[in-house]
């Protein structure tokens, strides 16, 4: 998970740098990283189906990506982590089963290079010259990605598309946590909307479809198996479960180092601009580029698919309060 937030800097003093000072800046920066968490886990686990990847590549992804972003990136309030975007560009080179991870893993951190070559020559500050009309395709075309992802939920493990009960109280959860999102502000702002859809969610599935109804609805454990093996990342050419000697299209792996490089700087300088709009304060866009670079050099090193910043967490994140780092 990964929450970089804080107004900019006014002064060099740590404080400033980390955040929150009051009691009541620190539970809103919790309330909205709980938020988060539990909203950008469902949607790593999907962005790794959509690239071909296991789940442990997006999940490690999105606290590698997270992390290092939020340590030293330049926008205060935005999230990063693994993406769909980034996902719909591997899905390409990926195929089903896994065939050309260990690919996919040396390109993101290419990548990861080729953006910190980008930090070098300023490329933050071209920002102001992206046209709205760019931002509005680009918000548009991120939400049928996301949208497309979301799919996945309503098939069962083997594929199929979900029947019957299990169908009918998926939709339940659906239209439960839309409504939500959408009334609750209107009655009271102190408890984030998206925080309390997903405690209802939880609740309806386990008090009442699993417990009364003796039924039940794909759940994120059931997607994402784990071994322990899985639970910290390794550097993927010492780890048994890929082979190195796999990597042998170089021209494919240049080639999804270029773009995914260019979709990760786009989308975070795009997301940077939202995040500053909302919070009515500048953020450090070349910074952001430099913490991007490293922490995709890092992500494709310990074999995740990488990541970049998210708009729709990033906004998520900012309504519900978390505007500190």
């Amino acid at each position: 998970m990964s929450v970089n937030g804080g107004n900019k800097e006014d002064d060099g003093s740590l404080a400033a740098w980390w955040g929150p000072r009051t009691a009541a800046q620190w539970m809103n920066e919790v309330l909205a990283a709980i938020v988060v968490c539990f909203a950008q886990i469902p949607e790593s686990v999907a962005f790794a189906a959509l690239a071909h990847c296991s789940p442990a590549a997006g999940l490690h992804a999105a606290w590698i990506v997270g992390l290092v972003c939020a340590l030293f990136g330049g926008r205060p309030g935005m999230v990063s982590g693994s993406a769909g975007a980034l996902a719909s560009v591997s899905a390409a080179y990926v195929l089903p089963g896994g065939v050309g991870v260990e690919e996919l893993f040396l390109s993101v951190a290419i990548a990861g290079v080729l953006v910190l070559i980008a930090a070098a020559f300023g490329v933050g500050r071209f920002l102001p010259l992206v046209p709205a009309t760019v931002m509005i395709g680009f918000c548009n075309g991120l939400a049928i990605v996301i949208g497309h992802a979301q799919l996945s939920w309503f098939t069962a493990l083997d594929g199929a598309w979900l029947q019957g009960s299990a169908l009918v109280y998926t939709i339940v959860h659906c239209f439960s946590a839309v409504l939500i999102m959408l009334l609750l502000p209107r009655i009271t702002r102190k408890m984030p909307a998206s925080l309390v859809a997903m405690i209802v969610g939880c609740l309806l599935e386990h008090f009442l479809f699993r417990g009364l109804l003796n039924s039940e609805t794909v759940t994120i454990g059931d997607k994402s198996k784990f071994t322990k093996s899985e639970t910290m990342p390794r550097l993927f050419f010492f780890d048994s479960k890929y082979d190195v000697s796999q990597i042998q299209n170089f021209r494919a792996v240049i080639m999804q180092s270029c773009t995914l490089a260019i979709v990760a700087v786009l989308e975070s300088l795009m997301t940077l601009d939202v995040v500053d709009d909302l919070t009515r304060t500048r953020g450090e866009p070349n910074r952001h580029v430099w913490a991007l670079g490293a922490a995709n050099l890092l992500a494709g090193l310990f074999g995740t698919m990488g990541g970049n910043a998210l708009i729709e967490l990033s906004v998520m994140n900012v309504q519900a309060g978390g505007v500190k780092r």
